[in-house]
C-alpha cells in the first residue's frame, strides 16, 4: 500500500547516496518480532530511504542502528516511516524522517565521497 507524501512531510535536506554496504537495521519491537534489516537508498541528516523486505506502515516510530560497513560507523537513532512504497519484487522501499537529525560528521562517514 502507497499513499500520498504531503510537502510538509517530505525532507528539506540535500539527500547523498550512501557508502557501499550501508544498511538500516530496526531492533525487535512489539510490532516487528524479529529484526528488519534494509539497504539504505538515500540519506539525509533528517532522513532517509532504504529497500526492505519486511512491510513497515507509515506513522511507525522506531529504533535503529545505521552502519555503514566499510566506514566501521554505527549510528543508534530514532525513525519515524514516512511512507512505504511496494516493489515489483515484492519488497518496501521506505521513506523515513530521523527523530533527531544526523550531525555533519556522522552524516560524511555514511555517505559515498564526492567523485
Amino acid at each position: 500500500m502507497s499513499r500520498t507524501v504531503s510537502n510538509a512531510e517530505r525532507r528539506v535536506s540535500p539527500r547523498y547516496e550512501p557508502a557501499i554496504a550501508t544498511t538500516c537495521r530496526i531492533a525487535p519491537q512489539a510490532e516487528y518480532k524479529k529484526p528488519v534489516n534494509g539497504l539504505v537508498w538515500n540519506v539525509s541528516a533528517t532522513g532517509l530511504s532504504m529497500l526492505t523486505a519486511t512491510h513497515l506502515r507509515p506513522g511507525d516510530e522506531l529504533a535503529a542502528t545505521l552502519e555503514a560497513e566499510l566506514a566501521g560507523v554505527m549510528v543508534s537513532i530514532g525513525l519515524k516511516v514516512v511512507h512505504v512504497t511496494p516493489v515489483t519484487n515484492g519488497d518496501c522501499l521506505i521513506g523515513a524522517r530521523f527523530a533527531t537529525p544526523l550531525g555533519d560528521e556522522i552524516l560524511k562517514l555514511l555517505v559515498t565521497p564526492p567523485r
